[in-house]
């Protein structure tokens, strides 16, 4: 039945809206076990898991294959949140059903901090950058910018 919904779905978007669009994405929709199934996010800009069967194992698990998921893309969950310092908490919505509470947890993916090893090395370099001083123009009160 969600599926059948989510299809529907999709079809009004493809009729509504990618008409008026410059660049059309690619939507993908799957049905069923996302562990069993070679799905590649690494290049999904969104990707949404529902099930009242997400126990704290099988979260951890797609935690685990999320990490691929390039920096900004979003993770949406229901009823249960990804337990990841690899995404944070965007935004999350209290929805009531007809069956029971939900809550739907909107995640993105972190930027990958810079290891400290290529930190300092980022640090050093930006000491010696002179590669924009020709725009500083020194006065007497301080640099501007040309």
């Amino acid at each position: 039945r969600k599926f059948s919904i989510s299809l529907r779905a999709k079809e009004k978007y493809e009729e509504l809206v990618e008409p008026i669009l410059i660049k059309k994405p690619k939507i993908t929709l799957h049905n069923g076990d996302l562990m069993l199934t070679k799905f590649d996010w690494t290049d999904a800009d969104i990707v949404i898991v529902n099930g009242h069967k997400l126990d704290e194992m099988l979260l951890k698990r797609i935690a685990r294959k999320a990490r691929s998921m390039k920096p900004g893309s979003r993770f949406i969950t229901s009823p249960n949140a990804l337990q990841t310092s690899t995404f944070q908490l965007v935004k999350e919505i209290q929805k009531l059903t007809l069956w029971h509470g939900n809550a739907v947890h909107i995640q993105q993916r972190c930027v990958p901090p810079v290891p400290p090893s290529r930190r300092s090395q980022q640090n050093q370099g930006s000491n010696n950058d002179t590669r924009f001083e020709h725009l500083i123009k020194k006065s007497n009160d301080a640099p501007t910018i040309e």
